[in-house]
């Protein structure tokens, strides 16, 4: 990791131990951050997201951002948000945002997983389908994948048919378009295409996937067949991906004509 992200994932982590040690059980971490510090996402949430009851929450950390001498600004302040932003070294920021319109924060089920009070694996899968069908950015979806890839079993089957409904309605061209259209280097496009594409299939999504590769894998059973099946699979996520591609690119191509006739 680069040694800037390193030291303000240092910060970030030092504040929220900070919260919840003088803070008890009334502020809740979600979103990107809450997988990358308690359920071990492997990319990397530059934001403090958060849920609350506790509205002298920002009076606490600016009491950190005294005792560590960061620069602490206020950027919202309103009854359902407030937002905060610190600087940690020059030009190095963080933002925290806070919400109350969670009402029933304190019925709501939360884990405190390394020091760090956090909503359980379902609830953030659930929020996560939610941020991708309003808002379609790339790092919720490689979010969702991430789930799907490590925690399946915790998700429940109504959550993985709103789930089926999202990618059934969008389709791979919608990935195709965020891969062309966001550019975030901190992500694995790779192997996020590879990933998505089982997990489509996982859920019935690709017609005849399945029976290409249980074909494939009934050719020979030896060290050399199953190399040769690797590749078959590989070539078949890229010929597949190709495809989408295309299709993407075929409908900007007739939309940019529209455009262009319109404006004539």
């Amino acid at each position: 990791m680069d040694r800037h992200l390193d030291i303000q994932k240092n910060v970030m982590k030092d504040l929220l131990l900070f919260i919840n040690k003088y803070d008890k059980h009334t502020t809740i971490l979600k979103g990107g951050t809450s997988l990358m510090f308690c359920y071990k996402l492997d990319r990397f949430s530059e934001d403090i997201d958060l849920d609350s009851t506790n509205k002298n929450i920002g009076k606490l950390i600016k009491e950190y951002c005294t005792i560590k001498k960061y620069n602490f600004n206020i950027k919202k302040d309103t009854d359902t948000v407030k937002r905060f932003m610190i600087e940690f070294l020059e030009n190095e920021k963080i933002k925290v945002e806070i919400s109350y319109r969670n009402k029933n924060l304190t019925k709501e089920r939360y884990m405190n997983i390394n020091g760090i009070d956090v909503y359980p694996i379902d609830k953030i899968m659930g929020m996560k389908i939610n941020a991708y069908n309003s808002r379609d950015k790339i790092r919720d979806l490689y979010d969702i994948v991430f789930i799907m890839k490590n925690y399946k079993e915790q998700i429940p089957e109504l959550l993985i048919e709103q789930l089926r409904d999202s990618f059934q309605y969008k389709g791979l061209e919608q990935f195709d378009y965020l891969i062309k259209t966001q550019d975030d280097s901190l992500l694995d496009k790779d192997m996020l295409a590879e990933n998505l594409l089982e997990i489509f299939d996982d859920l019935g999504l690709i017609d005849n996937y399945s029976s290409i590769i249980e074909g494939d894998m009934k050719l020979k059973n030896d060290e050399k067949s199953a190399e040769k099946i690797e590749q078959s699979k590989t070539a078949n996520i890229a010929e597949r991906m190709k495809s989408a591609q295309d299709r993407a690119s075929r409908e900007y191509e007739s939309a940019d004509n529209v455009n262009h006739d319109l404006e004539r």
